[in-house]
């Protein structure tokens, strides 16, 4: 798969490559892209509501990734499923937008970007 591959109109498949230890990016396995596609459709819907940027700073996962940045054995990002974004508006209105435009139950705040996945259950926690 390319890295410029577009998903959406916004996002490309490979923002949400893993990071890794050597600071090489690892492409995702082919058989996670339509989770990845259906995260990317969801942040696209806030995209074209609030007409800024969204960054994603974590998307897919490696385990060995996961494990180094502390995330959950569980983790959604490790099945292609959730997204760390930052987007330069106020989180309560980010919040707002995520709550009304997208299938996104899974919800984290911390001070530099809020989590998002599409668990099937409503959670938000705090970091």
């Amino acid at each position: 798969m390319d890295y410029e591959e577009k998903l959406t109109d916004d996002f490309k498949w490979g923002e949400f490559w893993s990071n890794s230890a050597s600071g090489k990016k690892i492409e995702p396995p082919f058989s996670l892209k339509e989770n990845i596609i259906m995260v990317a459709k969801e942040l696209q819907k806030i995209r074209d509501e609030i007409g800024k940027p969204i960054r994603i700073n974590s998307g897919w996962r490696t385990e060995e990734w996961n494990k180094a940045v502390g995330g959950s054995k569980t983790s959604y990002h490790l099945k292609g499923l959730a997204a760390d974004i930052r987007v330069y508006i106020p989180q309560k209105e980010l919040l707002v937008y995520i709550g009304r435009f997208t299938e996104f139950k899974g919800i984290g705040i911390s001070s530099s970007f809020i989590h998002v996945d599409l668990r099937n259950k409503l959670i938000f926690w705090y970091y």
